[in-house]
């Protein structure tokens, strides 16, 4: 597969970094679901 040096190089470098953003937040949102709730402590002066 050729890619020209300039262009193709930095297209793949986007679809590379566009498909591990896409997983690095799915998992996040997954594990948001998961996760318990937690408590919000109360200070004074809050």
């Amino acid at each position: 597969m050729y890619t020209d040096p300039g262009s193709g190089i930095f297209f793949l470098q986007v679809i590379i970094a566009a498909s591990l953003t896409a997983v690095y937040r799915f998992r996040r949102a997954l594990a948001a679901l998961f996760r318990k709730p937690q408590e919000r402590s109360t200070q004074p002066g809050d």
